[in-house]
């Protein structure tokens, strides 16, 4: 404890949000998520997480550049403190942000929360499952000052290290791991969902059906805004359910692998395609998809219903592309 008195309107804002965070996975791969609601726009909270002047006002991460690109990067907490590695992972302003924080993983989300609000979601990657509660406690208090940095609320102060004791981050530790302990249907890994096929057909036979939509159409949407490639940001429609996806395509390896992000802000999977040939020609190909959220039940029973929807579109892939034959698997679905 310090003797400087506390900031009054960030101890209100760390004392008016519950104890709530949830805690995923096992072993020594572990997921802390967070979420606040902020009564700013995307483009004025994705300022505060990239910008270094700005994250000296709040943050514990403050970088040596501004993250506005994939690559190196490195961070301090203090000036004279030792650096640690922040490089960015992914980009996508003002959506989407990942960044190492030195043996970490820092995932930002940033989705409207309505009337010019944001709904801000942060996930962090780490391996000691004993710091679980710690880290949730800490950026408890730092999300309360990010707040008040937000609003320009004079005198705000960034509480990192020892300071925070001072804002009650000993009580947010003790209720934290207490709400970690009694939570058992969250501390078990989400679901993955894989699954694959062979297909008798050369590699890039395989990979040209999912990266051109005049051919992907014939076994899967009815229509999309563009090919498959790197960065492109596209939409995705099935017209016999009105429903359409929107979707960000991260890498594209020629006749080998697809990893893209399809789904509404703040609720989106990431699914990886993966071409392996073999010696006879043939190919397998196997669909992975992760990142699914919600409760217990409620992620696998979207892994569920997402293997038996890739499982048709591989089935109806083999078909075309081996005997020439439009299975309508997906739309009789």
């Amino acid at each position: 404890m310090t003797s400087t008195p506390v900031h009054a309107d960030i101890a209100s804002r760390i004392a008016a949000e519950p104890a709530l965070a949830t805690l995923s996975g096992g072993d020594d791969a572990w997921v802390l998520t967070l979420e606040r609601t902020l009564s700013h726009s995307r483009e004025r909270v994705w300022a505060m997480l990239t910008d270094p002047t700005q994250q000296a006002r709040w943050s514990p991460v403050v970088t040596d550049r501004l993250l506005d690109a994939v690559g190196p990067a490195r961070s301090r907490e203090n000036p004279g403190d030792d650096d640690v590695a922040a490089d960015v992972l992914r980009c996508d302003p003002p959506h989407e942000l990942v960044h190492h924080w030195g043996d970490d993983v820092l995932h930002w989300t940033l989705a409207p929360a309505g009337e010019g609000a944001t709904r801000l979601t942060l996930r962090q990657r780490f391996a000691d499952r004993a710091m679980a509660s710690s880290m949730a406690a800490g950026w408890h208090v730092c999300l309360g000052a990010l707040g008040a940095a937000a609003d320009d609320v004079p005198g705000a102060e960034r509480v990192v290290g020892q300071r925070a004791t001072d804002y009650g981050w000993a009580q947010l530790r003790d209720e934290y791991e207490a709400s970690f302990r009694t939570a058992p249907l969250v501390r078990s890994a989400p679901p993955v969902m894989r699954t694959s096929i062979l297909v008798r057909r050369p590699a890039r036979d395989v990979f040209g059906l999912f990266t051109d939509p005049g051919l992907t159409t014939l076994v899967w949407f009815t229509h999309s805004t563009g090919p498959v490639q790197p960065g492109a940001r596209l939409t995705w429609t099935w017209e016999m359910f009105d429903l359409h996806v929107p979707v960000r395509v991260h890498e594209v390896v020629p006749d080998r692998r697809i990893l893209l992000e399809w789904g509404d802000d703040g609720a989106t999977t990431h699914v990886e395609w993966t071409f392996s040939a073999d010696d006879d020609g043939a190919t397998r190909v196997e669909i992975v998809e992760r990142g699914f959220v919600g409760t217990a039940d409620e992620m696998v029973a979207a892994a569920l219903d997402s293997t038996i929807g890739f499982t048709q579109v591989l089935t109806a892939a083999k078909a075309y592309l081996e005997h020439g034959v439009r299975v309508a698997v997906v739309a009789d679905h």
